[in-house]
């Protein structure tokens, strides 16, 4: 079995999301059967809440022009009348303009902030695919095993029709038994129990392919293409997996990144001196020739000391945003080594029998159910040994494809903090 993890897929989500059409990943009419990378590929590029995420992390990186920009200058006009009220007559027009430079830190703290937390928005974009990408990887091996299994119970069951139409034909000859039909009847009926819940196994896996696709809930799904096994693919040691997921997962990198957009909030705060602000005035006087008869020119500027404790509180508030951004992450962080650990632990138990059930169980129940019906035929053993032989390879089967999807899941997981990538796939 395989699996896709998936650092190209969070690129492509990032490069792709806000530009990709909602139709036109209905082509599950593909040549060829369904990889998982396709899949994946799907999921990054048409989820709504992906493409969401990038539309809030574009919008957020449009606020870096903004706070980079100067202040919009302030023009006016202003008429003075003396010994009249008529609206339309004025002694005096004075016109005025004012501009606020930017000569503190404010703009550049401005400027600052938005970029945090524009890398914060777009650090939310592969937070935001990475369960997605656990959840298509889960759905593609379920729907995987539900087929596997489907396909064993239906060739069991034509081992025992061709095995009753047998023995019908030595009944009819007078050398048969009646009870090995019967026997053989029953057994047939019972198979049918499981293909009831592994339909609706089946069915769930589907709709929840279709779902993370963005396809219909009832599009068919053709062949899956999960043959290869990344057994092959080393997942090196824990301590190395531990740095890796420290590194890289996108939860934790998505709370890093609010804990520095929070700092540079807190700076923002601490940058409370005022920018000047310029301003020249230039009057006409009614009566005269010269388009400005005077102007003027002003200085001011804002004066925040007279009120020390609203900014001292902003920058306390601040520091206090900061301060559960950064316990959120030292928690995120301890949560990572947890669940890195379960699935690790989950892998290894589930690769060891995967193994076990592969290597040495499945190959003996193959060669015992080979020799039961060989002994059928030749008529030295009964449909008893072949009914048992059966129910041994199908426990066989069941257990060896529950390992594998076990070991899909975790290594989804693991891909998923780390960023590794292990589906071997052309």
């Amino acid at each position: 079995m395989s699996l896709c993890f998936p650092l190209p897929i969070l690129r492509a989500a990032i490069a792709f999301g806000s530009a990709i059409a909602v139709g036109s990943a209905v082509t599950d009419a593909a040549p060829g059967p369904l990889a998982l990378t396709h899949v994946l590929r799907e999921v990054a590029e048409q989820h709504p809440q992906v493409r969401a995420a990038q539309a809030l992390a574009d919008a957020e990186r449009e606020k870096i022009a903004r706070a980079s920009a100067w202040d919009d200058p302030v023009a006016g006009v202003e008429f003075m009348r003396r010994d009249t009220l008529r609206p339309l007559r004025s002694d005096e027009t004075e016109f005025s303009l004012s501009q606020k430079l930017p000569l503190t830190a404010q703009r550049p703290q401005r400027a600052a902030l938005a970029k945090a937390e524009a890398a914060a928005a777009a650090s939310r974009v592969p937070a935001q695919l990475s369960p997605l990408l656990i959840r298509a990887t889960d759905a593609f091996y379920r729907l995987a095993r539900a087929r596997d299994l489907l396909d064993l119970t239906r060739r069991n069951d034509e081992i025992l029709a061709r095995a009753v139409a047998a023995m019908q034909e030595r009944l009819a000859d007078g050398a048969g038994d009646v009870t090995g039909v019967l026997l053989a009847e029953t057994e047939r009926v019972r198979l049918q129990e499981p293909v009831i819940a592994l339909h609706r196994e089946a069915a769930e896996a589907a709709n929840t392919l279709n779902t993370l696709r963005g396809l219909p809930s009832e599009t068919a799904i053709g062949a899956l293409d999960s043959a290869s096994d990344p057994a092959g693919a080393p997942l090196g040691s824990f301590a190395d997996l531990r740095d890796q997921a420290l590194a890289h997962r996108p939860e934790l990198r998505a709370a890093e990144a609010q804990v520095t957009a929070a700092e540079r909030a807190t700076d923002l705060t601490r940058a409370w001196l005022p920018d000047p602000e310029v301003t020249v005035r230039a009057r006409h006087l009614r009566g005269r020739r010269d388009p400005i008869s005077e102007y003027d020119t002003a200085l001011s500027i804002s004066l925040p000391w007279l009120n020390r404790e609203k900014y001292r509180a902003a920058t306390r508030e601040a520091q206090r945003r900061r301060d559960a951004a950064a316990l959120d992450a030292v928690a995120l962080r301890a949560q990572t080594l947890a669940d890195l650990h379960d699935a690790w632990t989950r892998h290894e138990a589930a690769a060891r029998s995967v193994a076990l059930f592969r290597d040495r169980l499945a190959p003996l129940a193959e060669r015992s159910l080979t020799a039961a019906l060989t002994g059928l035929d030749s008529g030295k053993s009964g449909i008893l040994e072949l009914i048992s032989a059966q129910k041994n390879l199908r426990e066989v089967r069941n257990a060896l494809v529950d390992a594998q999807a076990e070991r899909s899941r975790a290594l989804a997981i693991i891909g998923a903090m780390t960023g590794r990538n292990f589906f071997n796939s052309p």
